[in-house]
């Protein structure tokens, strides 16, 4: 979470004029706390969990960042192959087809 404030201000100096400091969630935060609601639905409200709720949360949105980061970066070594092999002039259905001749040959 972030807070933002007016730079200087302090609470003592802002008392009584109506301003305050905002706080302000991250894309992450929020996902983390939807997760971490999941929990705690699925587990049938149950009182006095949310620090543990939320830990898990944050576990499950790591492992999560960590799959879509893999996914990433096989999804572009695999383009990478692809642009090879056009380039090298081979016929990408055959190369991923090794075991079917082509029967264009004939």
């Amino acid at each position: 979470m972030v807070i933002l404030a007016v730079p200087g201000a302090t609470p003592e100096a802002n008392a009584g004029k109506g301003e305050r400091a905002v706080a302000v969630s991250t894309p992450r935060e929020d996902e983390i706390k939807k997760i971490a609601y999941e929990i705690w639905e699925r587990e049938g409200r149950p009182h006095g969990k949310s620090g543990e709720h939320y830990f898990r949360a944050v576990k499950i949105y790591e492992e999560r960042q960590r799959a879509a980061s893999v996914s990433s970066q096989v999804a572009s070594t695999a383009t990478a192959v692809a642009d090879q092999q056009k380039g090298s002039g081979r016929d990408s259905t055959a190369s991923k087809l090794p075991f079917q001749r082509d029967r264009r040959a004939r």
